[in-house]
Formats: structure tokens, C-alpha cells, sequence
């Protein structure tokens, strides 16, 4: 998961994500339950 930043939404899932920098954009790159996603 090198290059991408993670964020946990409520208790039991993530949200992974990456940013472009040079269009200042997230790119949503997968959302899944903690137990899948990992």
C-alpha cells in the first residue's frame, strides 16, 4: 500500500486513498470492511 494514505470511517471500515499533487486531487482508490480490506 506504498503511496497511499488511509482513513477509517466509523468503527469497522477504511477508506483508501491517494493524492495527486499536481492536480491537487483524491483519488478514492478502494472502501471496504476493516477485516477485508487489509
Amino acid at each position: 500500500m506504498q503511496g497511499f494514505k488511509r482513513v477509517h470511517v466509523g468503527t469497522h471500515f477504511v477508506l483508501i486513498f491517494s493524492v495527486d499533487e499536481d492536480t491537487k486531487t483524491i483519488i478514492l482508490e478502494d472502501y471496504d470492511h476493516h477485516d477485508k480490506i487489509y
